[in-house]
């Protein structure tokens, strides 16, 4: 039970960002980062949706979603800490090392990725 109502929670909240969305770009306040953001965050919210219908479905738990949930909020985090660098002066250092941080972060995810997959391949369960 808890399960669907998570879904049908992230369901909801993909749709008001849809509508958010929509919203800013026909009142003209058109954010391109904005945008950006709301797309990898539709993303995130794809990926947690498409794990708990594998949950309904009964299938087997992968560990795939949760690595590109990582990989796409590390880097809408350094999209983010790029735009705050080049508004905010005397900052800048402080930005730079959390952007490092989350560059290294997202790096290590896709490594694990990686290293995962192959070993997905090596025993057959992944083509």
């Amino acid at each position: 039970m808890l399960h669907l109502i998570v879904f049908v929670m992230l369901v909801i909240a993909a749709l008001l960002i849809i509508f958010d969305s929509i919203r800013t770009i026909d009142n003209g306040n058109i954010s391109i980062l904005t945008l950006v953001s709301n797309a990898l965050l539709l993303l995130v919210i794809k990926e947690v949706i498409w794990t708990v219908l594998r949950f309904f479905r009964k299938e087997k738990f992968s560990l795939s979603p949760f690595i590109y949930v990582g990989v796409i909020s590390g880097i809408r985090e350094i999209l983010f800490l790029s735009i705050q660098k080049t508004v905010e002066k005397g900052n800048e250092l402080n930005i730079t090392l959390e952007m490092l941080i989350n560059a290294f972060v997202v790096f290590l995810l896709v490594g694990a990725y990686y290293i995962f997959k192959k070993a997905r391949i090596s025993a057959g369960e992944d083509s």
